[in-house]
């Protein structure tokens, strides 16, 4: 029997836990596992229901999925195969359907990197998706990210991305822009981003919200020499920015939070910053445009307590 974790996705007896989901959702509707293995899937003609038999994209998958029936796409593995048959970005438009690589962080996570030039890896425009155990990438020439949250296609509300590395795709020289973009004029409300790996492999803000994420929380991150880990450059309201560490790549003003100036209400508390063998300079690690619009508690660059941001 399974053991649920941060919602439905940490378990012990992984292939019996999903085999019950039906039973442990059942008032909310029909749930199915669907499984993919990019690798050595057969193909993307079958049922995708038996682990023996096996989706090779998540495309497929998510095409046999139902929304709000809290279907699960089950990732076992993925690789060159699947990435070369792939649509980029893998269009999400499923409402609550859960993607979930078989892994975790001790071991090697499901790899899905997006090729072509200036691609995202998952463009999320349903609402309540997650996305669990996966290293993401996508694949730029400046705008590609890891997951992208709205686009003119539809907005994605309640977005939950947990327990993934961001990285850079393999292919060489290849680079990724942002690990997870809001774009400009998209919502994405009630995003939660907790738990998550980002590397300096990312030439631009880790997580970059240009639009609109009111009341989402971005939380109990890790952040590596990243340009930029947290730029809110949009309207974000309400926004609660909690307990992540950042390795800042350099001592440079706006490299660890910084808030534009339409954010507000948004409450940023036991986040820390630090860079080589020093603290940030004073006014580097938590920048805020506005004037008195939001909420900093008890922040730290390097080992010292701010409780305003410069």
């Amino acid at each position: 029997m399974g053991m649920l974790w941060r919602g439905s996705h940490k378990f012990k007896g992984y292939t019996q836990f999903l085999a019950g989901v039906t039973g442990i959702f059942p008032e909310r509707g029909n749930g199915k596992v669907f499984w993919v293995n990019g690798e050595s899937g057969d193909n993307d003609n079958l049922p995708g229901t038996n682990p023996d038999k096996p989706l090779l994209t998540i495309g497929a998958a998510l095409a046999l999925c139902t929304n709000y029936a809290h279907d699960i796409v089950c990732v076992t593995n993925y690789s060159s195969q699947a990435q070369a048959v792939e649509t980029w970005p893998i269009p999400v438009t499923v409402h609550q359907v859960h993607i979930v690589g078989v892994g975790h962080k001790g071991d090697k996570m499901v790899t899905v990197h997006a090729t072509g030039t200036n691609k995202s890896a998952f463009l999320v425009t349903g609402n309540r998706v997650e996305l669990a155990n996966l290293e993401i990438a996508g694949k730029s020439g400046g705008s590609g990210a890891g997951v992208l949250v709205g686009d003119a296609s539809g907005n994605g509300w309640g977005c939950y991305i947990h327990d993934c590395w961001f990285s850079v795709p393999r292919a060489p020289g290849a680079s990724c822009a942002n690990g997870v973009y809001v774009a400009s004029g998209y919502d994405a409300p009630y995003l939660r981003i907790e738990d998550c790996e980002f590397t300096n492999a990312l030439t631009a803000a880790a997580i970059l919200i240009a639009g609109n994420a009111t009341r989402g929380t971005i939380a109990n991150n890790s952040f590596m020499q990243c340009t930029c880990a947290i730029s809110v450059t949009g309207g974000a309201v309400s926004l609660k920015i909690f307990d992540n560490k950042i390795y800042m790549d350099a001592d440079t003003s706006g490299h660890g939070i910084a808030l534009g100036a339409s954010t507000s209400g948004c409450f940023i508390t036991g986040n820390q910053a630090a860079v080589t063998e020093s603290k940030p300079s004073a006014g580097y690690a938590f920048v805020d445009a506005t004037t008195n619009a939001n909420a900093w508690g008890i922040n730290y660059s390097g080992s010292t307590a701010v409780l305003v941001a410069g």
